[in-house]
């Protein structure tokens, strides 16, 4: 992950935040210019855990807060823009205390008829470049908001911008078709979105818009479909018709437009024929309350996460311990057998050499000496055909292998790296089944068990994962 920022870029992502988002009351409360003094002093480029575990904690919850939100502007327009996989934990963290903190004299936010909540955390806009990043929330008690079938009317619709979304929580599917012209009358028709800029009383910019008919008669075919889950991305290409619908209670995912790959003069939606009041409507509602259920679920999502980890280091950890038992025994056996194979030569041809020596009855000696030998010509076909000392080294590096992959988990769940967890469990998923083709004695496996279970360092299987 890119985490660094520069001096320039935390005034330049400053000054937007205070221009567009942040609320004017707390605007006295954070000077830019003497904030980034204070933390960068003399340096020009720094960390987001230095700024905001070292220099930041000084600072006023109006400054801290700020800053949580610059650096979620900033880490999230690097990692989209690189298509690089989001740290979910991190940027909510981030969303979750800025939002918290500035929206509490006022928590409203709106839900459009679209059929989610859309809360907005950046913009800029130029020219020819233009990017704004939201946060969408889908919330199955949204519906009760609107009146009659306002709700999801207005749902397939095209963008100004390419548009790239990371799930936060929840599962969502994303719906792309093909708008056509209908020869015959249809229930839809094809609305131009007109989009306007306005300030409201606190100095905040607020969009509206207007619908005007483009196509009077449409259908539409849906193409394709994907459905993308918690840690995961889904993009909209400019141009493109699609719809969005959550596949859970609740759903939340940040949300960023980028003009970088082209800028639309119009974006479009498909409506109701004659709708006697077109245009997106939309009802404000308290944020505060989405925010912490969705707080609540991103937790309980990655505690169960880091639990399933610790369940797959136990089994990591018993089969590590098992092959090195397994290891020993068969190092001790190979040793027991190689001195075997030595010494018995040794005696049988001690035992020849005083044969040749005794005057009398020697048929007891004799019936000795070939037992010795049979058993040294058979224990010299067992090590050749076992091979007990190379089973031993492939034991030994199992168990080594098995304690390299739980040291790669405990580095994941030790530093809370929770989005790259589950990748590192899915490698360590193929890594196991080429492991487990050795096998281990059922009691050196019984034996490691209960070694591990007296660590009492694990959860007992996946009992805990139960609600």
């Amino acid at each position: 992950m890119d985490s660094y920022i520069s001096k320039y870029q935390f005034k330049s992502i400053g000054d937007n935040l205070l221009k567009y988002i942040i609320p004017s009351e707390f605007h006295i409360r954070i000077d830019i210019d003497n904030l980034a003094l204070r933390i960068y002093r003399d340096k020009n480029l720094l960390e987001y855990d230095e700024i905001l575990s070292k220099y930041s904690v000084n600072e006023s919850p109006a400054a801290i807060s700020f800053i949580k939100h610059l650096i979620l502007v900033d880490y999230s327009l690097k990692s989209f823009k690189a298509r690089r996989r989001i740290n979910t934990q991190f940027v909510w963290r981030l969303i979750f205390d800025s939002l918290t903190f500035f929206k509490k004299a006022n928590p409203k936010a709106g839900i459009g008829s679209q059929g989610f909540l859309s809360i907005e955390l950046f913009r800029y806009e130029s020219d020819k470049n233009r990017k704004i990043l939201r946060l969408h929330i889908w919330d199955e008690s949204f519906a009760s908001e609107f009146k009659g079938n306002e709700y999801g009317k207005y749902k397939v619709h095209s963008h100004l911008y390419n548009a790239q979304s990371h799930v936060l929580v929840g599962s969502i599917s994303n719906h792309r078709y093909e708008v056509c012209e209908a020869k015959d009358t249809s229930e839809e028709s094809l609305y131009k979105i007109e989009w306007k800029s306005e300030k409201d009383d606190k100095g905040l910019t607020k969009r509206t818009s207007e619908l005007n008919i483009d196509l009077e008669n449409v259908r539409l075919k849906k193409t394709t479909s994907e459905t993308v889950t918690i840690g995961q991305e889904y993009s909209v290409s400019i141009n493109e018709y699609h719809s969005t619908n959550s596949n859970s209670p609740l759903t939340a995912t940040l949300f960023l437009f980028n003009s970088d790959e082209g800028l639309n003069d119009l974006s479009k939606v498909v409506g109701p024929k004659n709708d006697p009041e077109p245009g997106f409507k939309y009802e404000q509602i308290n944020i505060i309350p989405s925010l912490y259920e969705i707080d609540r679920e991103i937790k309980k999502y990655y505690n169960k996460q880091k639990l399933l980890a610790l369940d797959w280091m136990r089994k990591i950890h018993t089969l590590e311990h098992a092959h090195r038992i397994e290891s020993r025994h068969l190092n001790t056996f190979s040793e027991i057998l190689s001195w075997s194979i030595v010494g018995l030569p040794a005696i049988i041809a001690g035992l020849t050499f005083y044969l040749k020596h005794l005057p009398d009855d020697k048929e007891s000696i004799i019936v000795l000496v070939a037992i010795l030998a049979g058993i040294s010509t058979l224990l010299g076909t067992i090590n050749k055909v076992i091979k007990p000392s190379n089973l031993s080294e492939k034991h030994r590096l199992n168990s080594e292998k098995f304690e390299h992959l739980r040291h790669k988990l405990e580095k994941y769940i030790v530093f809370n790296n929770d989005d790259r967890l589950e990748l590192v469990l899915e490698e360590i998923q193929i890594d196991w089944k080429e492991l487990t083709l050795h096998n281990v004695k059922e009691y050196n496996f019984k034996r490691a068990s209960k070694m591990i279970k007296n660590t009492k360092a694990y959860p007992e299987n996946l009992a805990f994962l139960k609600e």
